[in-house]
């Protein structure tokens, strides 16, 4: 994304989170974060919500309320908002990798996969949706094909980040043996 355009999305939402009233109080005590009359993330998602009536090619206000949702524990409207993200910006990573990491935990591994590795396209560099990717990848198949592919990701997972190798002790993975750094 152009910085231009960066900084425009990100004023945009500066300016929304400055204007969407949840209604605070307006206490003076030390404990105005508690007297609030609704919660940070109640506040957070009807800013976003009101950032997507407003600007519907806006990528980012999707992905929050996904990230939201997970947050609450419901996979069903993270996915939905995921989706909207992806439909803005096909090769927006962030809601590629979390609708895959979202569908490898509700064992969707065909799912995770086809997302997961748009993820890795979009974003080379990601440890984490290497990581992701690779674990997905090996309990898909056994065949030596699909390990060596696995491998190769648990790989660039571990170049990219190798605090992953506790992760794959962990896990036990066999594809990672030759993946030690």
């Amino acid at each position: 994304m152009a910085k231009s355009r960066y900084v425009a999305v990100v004023g945009t939402i500066v300016m929304a989170l400055g204007t969407v009233s949840c209604g605070a109080s307006d206490t003076n005590s030390a404990s105005q974060s508690t007297t609030t009359a609704c919660s940070t993330l109640t506040c957070d998602q009807t800013r976003f919500q009101a950032i997507a009536k407003d600007d519907p090619t806006n990528k980012y206000a999707p992905y929050d309320l996904g990230v939201i949702a997970q947050g609450r524990g419901n996979r069903a409207e993270a996915q939905t908002d995921f989706l909207r993200a992806i439909a803005i910006d096909p090769k927006f990573e962030a809601p590629l990798y979390q609708e895959g990491f979202l569908r490898f935990h509700a064992n969707d591994i065909q799912g995770a996969i086809s997302y997961l590795r748009r993820a890795v396209r979009s974003n080379p560099q990601d440890a984490n949706a290497h990581w992701v990717f690779g674990i997905a990848l090996s309990r898909e198949s056994r065949a030596k094909s699909v390990q060596a592919e696995a491998s190769a990701q648990l790989h660039d997972a571990l170049t990219f980040d190798p605090a992953l190798v506790k992760n794959a002790q962990q896990e036990g993975l066999p594809a990672c043996n030759r993946c030690r750094l």
